[in-house]
């Protein structure tokens, strides 16, 4: 099969994001409720990816009541922001929730994230 960008080598299938994981969509916890915020469970905005690799830092935390306002994102996830800065890639270093910004791919156990994360990034443009 040949794409845009060069031909699948012999081998190998062409698949749908949705195949390869979970597809996680963020959502930001209510900033009234102060019960949700300052916590240690790192809350990703794109301002955090800052073209880094991995999002180690984050410039807002949230409660684990805040987290269950959201959906954890587990540690290796992909991190895309879809909206604003669209296509920056980032892999998640630890366990964390995102905003609505921000679509996560939870890789299958025989999937390497590392790979998707390359995988994104060449094609971001």
């Amino acid at each position: 099969m040949l794409h845009k960008w060069k031909t699948i080598p012999e081998g190998w299938q062409d698949v749908k994001i949705s195949d390869i994981g979970e597809i996680i969509t963020g959502t930001t916890p209510s900033t009234k409720n102060e019960s949700f915020w300052g916590g240690e469970i790192p809350f990703v905005t794109p301002s955090d990816f800052k073209g880094r690799k991995y999002v180690t830092t984050t410039e807002r935390t949230v409660t684990l009541e805040g987290a269950r306002e959201g959906k954890v994102v587990p540690k290796d996830s992909i991190m895309v922001v879809c909206i604003a800065s669209v296509d920056e890639v980032a892999i998640a270093s630890t366990n964390c929730i995102t905003n609505q910004q921000i679509n996560s791919i939870v890789c299958k156990s025989n999937v390497d994230p590392h790979y998707v994360y390359y995988a994104l990034l060449f094609r971001k443009d």
